[in-house]
């Protein structure tokens, strides 16, 4: 939401999603998070988040690192290093990768409300200064829309496994900054939409065709959505050899972040419809 400033045009409102940078203010924004949440004094775990960003995300020997505050509670060296490289040195994905590393030690050492604050206040952020990445499940990942946060939240959190599964492994393939593998999230995402059906048909080997098939003559799916889910089954099997092995004379380009986000979401939408209507039909298949 604007502030009163940027409504009344005090100060520019902001008019430009932030993906490729940071800007001073969001930089800061998200140390106060930290502060609070993670490295902070009061923090039971801060010298344990501070030794994993000083390690992991700085790449500096552990034992330069042993404690942030002193006995009389002031910062170190290492503590003022670590804020001076997140605010003024480091791109902004250091930024990113601090934020990954404090989930992990806040998912090993202390509560699920403490994870779960420390989310929403990093999310928080994002969407206040305009930042095109969400903290989902311990990765950033580039997704701007609420709607979309909100189904593939969802879906990593389904109860069943084999469905959980697969979008975990799409989320992770499609986050992955360092080596991302688009062709093998499309992958996982519509294996994600297979496992659903063959888990609502109760017939585990069956082909997502035969199950789409089952499903529509019991009047659970709409011709035109069963034939919606198959043609989006093909697509993924089409493009850049995602299902089966590319063909030698094959010039279609691989899978993009848009195509693969799009399938993602997409796929996580159709389990999550699939699921609600298993659970509101009692006819339903399975």
């Amino acid at each position: 939401m604007a502030s009163f400033s940027e409504r009344h045009g005090y100060n520019p409102a902001r008019t430009t999603i932030q993906v490729d940078d940071l800007d001073k203010e969001t930089k800061i924004a998200l140390w106060n998070v930290f502060t609070s949440r993670v490295i902070g004094y009061y923090c039971d775990y801060h010298d344990l988040a501070g030794q994993s960003i000083w390690v992991d995300c700085l790449h500096k020997p552990e034992d330069e690192c042993n404690e942030l505050f002193n006995y009389r509670k002031m910062p170190t060296l290492a503590y003022e290093t670590i804020k001076n490289e997140f605010l003024f040195k480091k791109p902004f994905f250091f930024v990113m990768d601090c934020i990954e590393s404090a989930y992990n030690t806040i998912n090993t050492f202390s509560s699920k409300e403490d994870l779960k604050n420390y989310c929403k206040e990093i999310n928080n952020v994002f969407e206040i200064y305009s930042v095109g990445y969400r903290l989902i499940k311990g990765q950033i990942t580039q997704i701007e829309d609420e709607i979309e946060i909100e189904s593939l939240d969802k879906s990593l959190n389904s109860k069943i496994s084999i469905i959980k599964g697969h979008f975990q492994k799409a989320l992770s393939l499609y986050s992955n900054r360092k080596k991302p593998d688009y062709k093998n999230s499309l992958k996982e995402s519509i294996y994600g939409v297979e496992a659903c059906v063959r888990y609502i048909t109760n017939k585990p080997s069956a082909t997502l065709a035969t199950c789409v098939k089952d499903l529509q003559k019991n009047g659970d799916l709409h011709p035109a959505f069963a034939s919606s889910v198959n043609q989006l089954y093909g697509y993924c099997g089409d493009t850049g050899g995602v299902r089966h092995a590319e063909k030698p004379d094959d010039s279609s380009p691989p899978p993009d972040v848009n195509q693969a986000k799009f399938i993602l979401v997409t796929c996580s939408a159709i389990v999550n419809y699939l699921l609600t209507m298993k659970k509101k039909s009692s006819k339903m298949v399975g």
